[in-house]
């Protein structure tokens, strides 16, 4: 039984030099992973930065954009109030039209009776004169 117990050593090393070895790979893998996952951790910084910097230009492009559309209001505002008030001076205008139209109306027929008037006498002094020659 002696000469067993050799064997039985050297495959009890042997297993124990596999398991050894299969722990080895395991760690070895392990810490692969764990330095992949370091340097993906160590970008995450910059690019932490470069979208807190892209997010900072849409900030201020939003407050252009913004600013922009108060002045837009503003404009539109004053434009309204702007039309408002020459409406109303086209309703005074008109009025006032049609308010010298009437007086010119009242003039034109004052106008033309006093000149029916002066051609009624004209007329009738040329029939005097006529039948006076």
């Amino acid at each position: 039984m002696q000469s067993l117990h050799p064997v039985g050593a050297a495959a009890s090393t042997q297993r124990e030099t596999e398991l050894l070895l299969r722990e080895v790979v395991q760690r070895l893998e392990q810490s692969a992973t764990l330095n992949e996952k370091t340097k993906q951790i160590q970008k995450w910084p910059v690019e932490k930065g470069t979208l807190n910097g892209e997010i900072q230009d849409l900030k201020d492009m939003l407050e252009v954009k913004e600013r922009k559309v108060n002045d837009l209001q503003n404009m539109m505002e004053n434009l309204q109030e702007q039309s408002r008030d020459k409406e109303k001076q086209m309703g005074s205008l008109k009025e006032r039209v049609k308010s010298l139209q009437a007086d010119t109306s009242i003039t034109d027929t004052a106008l033309t009776t006093t000149m029916l008037e002066r051609l009624k006498v004209e007329h009738k002094m040329a029939l005097e004169v006529v039948m006076a020659v």
